[in-house]
C-alpha cells in the first residue's frame, strides 16, 4: 500500500513539474547526464554478450531525446544569476512524459532481456526508482544499473539536452560555466 501511495505522489510530483516552467540549473540539466555518462563508461564490461542491445539502446536514447524536445517551451527571463549567466525555463510538456514513458519501457525491455522478472512489484519498483530518479535529484547519485540502462538514460538526457541547445543557443551559456571577468 505504502508503495502505491508513493507512487502516486511521485507521478503528481514529476506531472507538476512536467508541465509548469523550470528553471535550467547546470545539476540537473548538464552535471547529472555527464555523471550518467561517466557510469555507464564504469559499469562498461568489455564481455558483454549483447552488442547489438548497446547499439540499439542508443538510437533509441538519441531519438527519445529529440521526440522529448518537441512540445518543450523555453522561456529566457533577461535576467542573469549571480554569476552572470541567463537564467532561462523550460516547460518540458507532454513530449517529454511521453518519453519518460519510452525510457521506462525501454528499460523494463533491457531487464527482460537480462532474464529479470516483470513481476507487478518488480514493475511497481521500477517505476519509483525512475520516478525518483528524476524527481529528487540526490538519487541518481544512489541507483545501481546495468550498462545498457546507463547508457539510455544518460545518453537520452544528453541528446535532449543536446536538441533544446538547438532550439535555443542561449540554454549553452545558461549551463556553462560562470561568466569570466576581464580586467581589460
Amino acid at each position: 500500500m505504502f508503495s502505491l501511495l508513493l507512487l502516486l505522489f511521485l507521478v503528481v510530483t514529476f506531472g507538476r513539474k512536467t508541465f509548469s516552467f523550470e528553471k535550467l540549473t547546470r545539476i540537473r540539466f548538464f552535471l547529472i547526464p555527464l555523471y550518467g555518462a561517466a557510469m555507464t563508461l564504469f559499469s562498461f564490461d568489455s564481455g558483454i554478450s549483447q552488442p547489438l542491445l548497446l547499439v540499439l539502446t542508443g538510437l533509441a536514447a538519441v531519438v527519445i531525446g529529440w521526440l522529448q524536445t518537441r512540445s518543450a517551451v523555453i522561456s529566457d527571463t533577461h535576467t542573469e544569476d549571480r554569476y552572470g549567466r541567463p537564467i532561462i525555463r523550460v516547460k518540458k510538456g507532454l513530449s517529454f512524459l511521453l518519453g519518460w514513458g519510452a525510457v521506462f519501457l525501454i528499460g523494463l525491455l533491457i531487464e527482460a532481456a537480462a532474464g529479470h522478472s516483470l513481476a507487478f512489484g518488480t514493475i511497481l519498483r521500477k517505476g519509483i526508482d525512475d520516478l525518483e530518479y528524476d524527481t529528487l535529484f540526490y538519487k541518481v547519485f544512489a541507483t545501481h544499473n546495468t550498462t545498457p540502462i546507463w547508457l539510455l538514460v544518460s545518453l537520452s538526457s544528453l541528446s535532449y539536452i543536446f536538441f533544446l541547445i538547438q532550439k535555443n543557443p542561449a540554454i549553452r551559456l545558461a549551463i556553462g560555466r560562470k561568466q569570466k571577468k576581464t580586467d581589460r
